[in-house]
């Protein structure tokens, strides 16, 4: 495999969990809200509202981590080379986004449960 495909995965990878991040916050946000009107209507509005939301942050955000991913890939280029600089970054987003999901899904702190292992 070459190493702009490579980076193409991973870029991929990192937008795709970095967007249904965004669209677990916007419909946690909006469930909370769900009680308050028929669920037929509810749902009605629920649906177009996250049309609205995600469709230009979806194009956004896509773009957004695209640049960022680069930006941080190209650090790591410099730092390790290219395909080990991918690699080391990558695998530091992907922790990165690992930790956020195991907070959002189940309230764990990765980093005070590794410390809590270490000492």
């Amino acid at each position: 495999m070459n190493l702009r495909r490579f980076f193409g995965y991973c870029v991929l990878v990192v937008t795709v969990l970095s967007v249904n991040l965004l669209t677990g916050y916007i419909t946690n946000y909006l469930m909370h809200y769900k009680g308050m009107t028929n669920p037929y209507k509810f749902t009605a509005i629920g649906m177009g509202v996250l049309v609205i939301i995600l469709f230009p942050a979806f194009k956004y955000l896509d773009e957004l981590v695209k640049l960022m991913a680069q930006r941080m890939m190209s650090k790591g280029h410099h730092m390790f080379g290219k395909f080990l600089g991918t690699l080391i970054v990558f695998s530091l987003l992907l922790f990165l986004l690992y930790c956020i999901y195991a907070d959002q899904w189940f309230g764990i702190n990765v980093f005070k449960a590794i410390i809590a292992k270490i000492f």
